[in-house]
């Protein structure tokens, strides 16, 4: 399923539904465990376009997978059973309940039985207001599989009973009797098309595959078909049938051009199509669209004649290897599904357009994501394990595309694709989950992804490494060169192990070493040998591993602005010097280091700093533009948000020319409010920009934070203390901020769990105020007196 971009910015909306809560716990569907439900034939009568009454009949047939079965339970949403009946025609005693029914099987069936239930049932179906359901109204009936609110998400009981979850899996007969002027689009083949005395219709479909019950589909609607062959991997012909208003199919034609170039592409990338046609219907969705096998639910808006909704048309089709060919077993690893068909947009781009269009479209993501998805998503969600208020979220699709661009990182493109490949295969019409994933690929790959998973899928957050400094011996003709590395943590509470990262050193010449090294802990080092000595460092070049930091890399040749748009900064060239420069501005998206002079009034951003490094030619010079934002909303929403609490005035820029000096006010730097100077949104510009590290601040004595009425309860004890002091609070909180009563931060940490030991024994005798904070929210602040 594609979430329109509209939607996918403002999923967060999902868990204001009264009936959605991130705590509530859906137990795995068992049902599957003891039955196995081989098949379905799925009768609908869809000629009411009036009352819009839906008549359905089905046969549901199954074999027991232990002894003592002599009942089954169905998923029906909303729909009235009328009657049910065994394979001799026998009425069977049934009971409802509010979303299934209970059906009295009337004998007990063992290990290699094999029976079946028919039932009948009507009625007005339901649809989920804002994506989901099944929609019947005077043009159209069609149906979607899952829902964006309900939970559980699966909604193929909203039109026939079944197992509703995702590892159930069963081919399907359906035969769908409309209207003369109507034609039933389904998923699989169509077998035959019969005019019935009534001049009535009754269309055959055939989906010989197993597939879960999400992924069966009918559309009726004055259609008509479009039809088309593609060609597989071994020279097979694979037959494409797409539906459509007349006056549509020129403009869906046109919208679907590139469609077997996907077609292609996909099949190189992760195995042949295992399918029997390839299908898309367009229906009036307006929300995204829906990867039913072989019938895609496709925006009929998004069919317009252009190329602008390309990705939701190849994203649905890679779902027939992501989703449907190997579906996740349950929906806290729908990244499984939707992160892996995000990143098929990607791929797609690489291999239709470039690389670069690849690169551009994976960095855009990562920078939004590192912005404003713990906010969107109401937290810093693992990829695997996310809320089910927020299955169908940013963090599913866009930051678990991110994680799979990583996981390629890791792997280099011989393994990742081949590997995946290969996982496609093994799994192939089977559902897995996260472990089962790693588990496999270790196996296929013969590469230990332990950290990996560990540290990306299975923890939530971002990673933070950075160079801290570099020194350099020399060792006869060469250097003996160590990079010490450093870690923070960014929305999560463990540090990452062996991490690789392209490490790049160049000197003043222009000489250049690269080569693959890894972080591992708070700090670690490694020291190699190079022909030079060098002046520059700097990670993660080819950003092959989503980090917390986004960077420009410019050689600049030319005076005038540049728009260094990932670094979050405009330079302003002045004078270029005898030669050209190459310029590196980096954008950390994590808390700078502390002040350690505490008697200045400076209170220092909690989430971003800059560093600028290069190799400049004498003579260059160069201004900056550094922007704030303290705003919740925008495209430069939350990058400030929590310092800039109020007014702006007291907003300062602070530099230091590396880890070893304390900040101090950036000299030569102008704050720049604008017209408006309560909106919490500005620019600091500097004159003559020097290399180092840059960071925003509060300055004056009350820029810090008092006591607060507590959102969370909390104890501090020993209360006063001269050493060691508990914090112990109702609820888990990720980061702890002690200020004096002048209101300047004196000390910050990140913190784990409810109850966490700080060590005061060098901080000055005196009272601070103790701030805790939870998902970036300031949930309590108490007193504590240090002696």
């Amino acid at each position: 399923m594609k979430l329109l971009p509209i939607l996918l910015l403002t999923t967060s909306l999902v868990c204001l539904s009264p009936n959605v809560s991130a705590q509530t716990v859906f137990p795995h569907d068992t049902r599957s465990d003891s039955i196995d439900i081989r098949h379905y034939d799925v009768h609908l009568d869809l000629r009411d376009f009036t009352t819009f009454i839906l008549k359905g009949q089905v046969y549901v047939g199954f074999k027991p997978l232990v002894n003592g079965i002599d009942e089954i339970r169905l998923d029906l949403l909303g729909l009235t059973v009328d009657s049910i009946k065994d394979q001799s025609g026998n009425l069977l005693a049934f009971t409802t309940q509010t979303e299934s029914f209970v059906a009295d099987l009337g004998a007990t069936f063992n290990i290699g039985d094999s029976t079946g239930i028919e039932v009948f049932y009507h009625g007005n179906p339901v649809e989920d207001p804002s994506f989901g359901g099944f929609y019947f109204n005077s043009v159209f009936a069609y149906n979607v599989g899952v829902s964006l609110e309900d939970i559980p998400h699966n909604y193929g009981k909203t039109w026939f009973p079944c197992f509703d979850n995702f590892n159930t899996r069963s081919t399907y007969d359906l035969f769908v009797t409309t209207l003369p002027a109507h034609e039933a689009v389904c998923g699989g083949v169509h077998q035959s098309t019969i005019v019935n005395p009534d001049l009535s219709e009754t269309h055959h479909w055939k989906v010989n595959q197993t597939i879960p019950s999400y992924l069966i589909s009918v559309a009726v609607a004055n259609y008509v078909f479009v039809e088309d062959t593609f060609t597989d991997y071994l020279g097979n012909p694979v037959p494409v049938r797409l539906a459509a208003f007349a006056n549509d199919t020129t403009d869906m034609n046109n919208s679907f051009v590139n469609l077997e170039s996907a077609f292609d592409i996909y099949e190189s990338k992760w195995g042949p199509y295992l399918w029997d046609r390839v299908g898309y219907v367009l229906v009036p969705m307006t929300a995204g669209a829906m990867e039913h096998a072989m019938n895609i639910a496709f925006p009929m808006a998004a069919a317009d004649g252009g190329l602008s909704w390309q990705s939701v048309l190849v994203h649905e089709l890679s779902h027939h290897w992501w989703g449907n060919l190997v579906t996740c077993r349950t929906a806290e690893d729908m990244w499984i599904n939707e992160g892996s068909a995000a990143y098929c947009e990607y791929v797609f781009s690489e291999e239709f357009a470039s690389r670069a269009a690849y690169e551009t479209s994976v960095r855009n993501a990562h920078k939004g994501l590192l912005r404003e998805c713990h906010h969107i998503d109401s937290g810093y969600w693992a990829v695997s394990g996310v809320p089910l208020n927020h299955t169908y979220s940013n963090t599913t699709y866009l930051k678990g595309a991110d994680m799979i661009h990583t996981l390629r990182g890791y792997l280099g493109d011989s393994l990742f694709f081949n590997g995946l490949k290969e996982l496609l295969d093994q799994n192939k019409f089977s559902d897995i989950d996260a472990i089962e994933y790693r588990d496999d690929l270790m196996a296929i790959t013969g590469f230990d992804l332990t950290n990996f998973f560990a540290d990306w899928i299975f923890q939530g957050g971002w990673p933070h490494i950075a160079i801290d400094s570099i020194s350099s011996v020399p060792n006869g003709p060469n250097y003996d060169v160590t990079i010490h590395l450093r870690q923070k943590l960014v929305g999560r509470s463990n540090y990452s192990t062996q991490v690789p990262l392209l490490l790049t050193l160049r000197d003043e010449n222009w000489n250049t070493f690269e080569q693959t090294i890894h972080s591992s802990g708070m700090n670690n080092s490694v020291t190699l040998t190079l022909p030079f000595s060098p002046t520059l460092g700097y990670l993660n070049r080819d950003e092959l591993i989503s980090q917390a930091v986004t960077a420009n890399y410019k050689t600049v040749i030319n005076t005038g602005t540049l728009n260094l748009s990932h670094a979050n900064i405009l330079m302003q060239v002045q004078t270029l010097g005898a030669d050209s420069s190459f310029v590196v501005v980096e954008h950390h998206w994590a808390a700078p280091d502390p002040v350690i002079d505490w008697s200045q009034a400076f209170t220092i951003s909690p989430q971003r700093y800059w560093r600028v490094d290069g190799i400049w030619e004498s003579g260059f010079t160069t201004n900056a533009t550094f922007r704030y934002c303290g705003q919740e909303s925008g495209s430069n929403g939350y990058l400030d948000h929590l310092l800039i609490t109020g007014a702006e005035d007291s907003i300062i820029l602070l530099y230091r020319p590396d880890c070893s000096v304390d900040w101090t006010e950036c000299p030569n730097s102008t704050l720049v409010m604008g017209n408006n100077t309560t909106d919490k949104n500005g620019t600091v510009t500097v004159t003559n920009l020097q290399k180092g590290e840059y960071a925003f601040a509060l300055k004056g004595p009350n820029a810090g934070l008092g006591e607060a009425n507590d959102a969370v309860s909390v104890s501090l004890f020993p209360n006063p203390t001269d050493g060691l002091v508990t914090i112990e609070t109702a609820e888990e909180i990720d980061r702890l901020v002690a200020t004096d009563l002048n209101g300047r931060v004196t000390a910050q940490r990140n913190a784990t769990g409810k109850t966490i030991t700080w060590n005061t024994s060098d901080w000055a005798t005196g009272t601070y105020v103790i701030s805790g904070y939870k998902q970036e929210k300031r949930v309590f602040g108490k007193q504590l007196v240090v002696k």
